[in-house]
């Protein structure tokens, strides 16, 4: 899995900037969905289940409880990361030169096979979707699954390095179509590899 993070492109520039711009405006309104409540609730269920699968080889009694605090304390201007993000943040030493079998294990453990997509981080924003589409554009904001393509009405390409955490944001994001009685694009998770889910949340979300 190839973990090099090119260089940033001056396009790559304008579109962080945009999208910077775009996100800005989604956070200054209050969306009429409830993304506190709506992205607490994944970040937590996603942790729970990613611990499952690392407690064996990884154990740290104290760190599924850490990161639900800091979960439950969190505002929407200042979402925690992801809980793998977390994890090896917290003890780098213990998942140095393992995050690429840890990555397959998680993907082992969703019941589907999510597509790997090792040039996601070449993608270009797909900011008119984003614009059109502010309540996902927060909500993917908030629990860091960028669009990395899309067609409004049609479908949108979710992704992250943490498969378990792309499959809940679908889940989420259909639910939350389906209660609109809209019409919902066709979500299609898939995955990354961490380097390149990184860069895409900075171009993205400025983060």
């Amino acid at each position: 899995m190839s973990t090099t993070i090119p260089r940033e492109t001056a396009a790559d520039d304008e579109d962080s900037r945009n999208c910077g711009q775009s996100s800005a405006g989604a956070k200054g309104n209050e969306p009429s969905w409830k993304a506190l409540e709506a992205y607490k609730e994944v970040l937590s269920n996603v942790a729970t289940e990613t611990e499952h699968v690392l407690a064996p080889d990884y154990p740290d009694t104290s760190r599924l409880r850490e990161y639900h605090y800091l979960v439950n304390t969190s505002r929407p201007d200042d979402s925690p990361p992801d809980f793998l993000e977390f994890s090896i943040e917290r003890n780098p030493s213990a998942f140095t030169g393992k995050v690429g079998e840890i990555l397959d294990l998680l993907s082992a453990s969703v019941k589907r096979r999510l597509p790997y997509l090792d040039f996601a981080d070449r993608m270009p924003i797909p900011i008119e979707f984003y614009t059109i589409e502010a309540e996902v554009a927060e909500f993917c904001r908030l629990i860091r699954v960028p669009v990395i393509q899309a067609s409004e009405g049609s479908f949108a390409v979710l992704t992250s390095a943490n498969p378990i955490l792309t499959s809940h944001a679908e889940t989420a994001l259909l639910t939350r179509f389906l209660s609109l009685e809209a019409p919902a694009p066709v979500f299609i998770p898939t995955r990354t590899g961490i380097e390149q889910w990184k860069r895409i949340c900075r171009r993205h979300f400025a983060s």
